[in-house]
Order: structure tokens, then sequence, then C-alpha cells
């Protein structure tokens, strides 16, 4: 329960329980940073995405007009998704150079890394130290 409130208070699930919150798989690599997550029953137009500072946040609600059931409707525990989900980023990222694709209802954002948070790599060179100038 505590690590259900904290994680309310850090904005990484929502307090309303209409909400769906999805799980995240996050990789780093040397160039990027690759959130997936899964979002089924709604369309790529429904789904909102922004960065900000060192979060994605990533919000979908499938909107779906009311439909006439013919009968009695005893039943109804499937409702219209709502996901929301704020993921904290390793490093900072690009944002004008971010992409995102959903395909069979899983989306995947990749965020190129910004200049300054990749890593470089230095190569140490071994030199003689015993040849002397002669």
């Amino acid at each position: 329960m505590l690590n259900r409130f904290t994680r309310q208070w850090e904005g990484t699930e929502p307090s309303s329980k209409d909400v769906r919150v999805p799980e995240v798989d996050l990789v780093e690599t040397p160039m990027e940073v690759r959130v997936v997550m899964e979002l089924p029953g709604v369309d790529s137009n429904e789904i909102n995405l922004e960065v900000v500072g060192l979060r994605l946040h990533v919000r979908a609600e499938h909107i779906e007009e009311a439909k006439e059931v013919e009968g009695t409707q005893h039943r109804q525990e499937r409702r219209k998704p709502r996901f929301s989900r704020a993921v904290e980023l390793p490093c900072l990222v690009r944002e004008d150079a971010a992409s995102a694709v959903f395909q069979n209802g899983v989306l995947t954002v990749t965020l190129p890394k910004r200049e300054e948070e990749k890593r470089h790599t230095i190569v140490v060179q071994v030199t003689d130290e015993c040849a002397t100038d002669e």
C-alpha cells in the first residue's frame, strides 16, 4: 500500500481507479532511450506524448460512442480504456528528434540522447616508458 501511495505521489500512478497504469520496458543505449508499453484498445490518434525535463508523460483514452444494446444488459465490466503514466528518463533527450510507433497495441517511443548526455569512450594508448631520446 505504501508503494502505491508513493507512486501516486510521484505521478507514476494515477489516483483514479478508472485510469490504468501500463507497465513499461525502459532501455538505454549509448545513443538513445527506448520506452515500450502496451496500450490495448486505443487508436494511435488517441495517444498523447509529452516530454518535460526527465519525464515522459503518456496519456491515452479511447473515446467510444454510446452503443445501444439489444435486450437487457445485466453486467458491464469492460470499460473504455484510459491510460496514464509518467516515466522517469535516465538522462536528458532530444524531444525534437523523438519518434513513436504504435503497432498491435504496443507503443514504442524512441528518444535520442542529447549530445552532452552521450558517452564518449577514450582509448588509452600505451607507450614504451623505457624509450629514451638518443
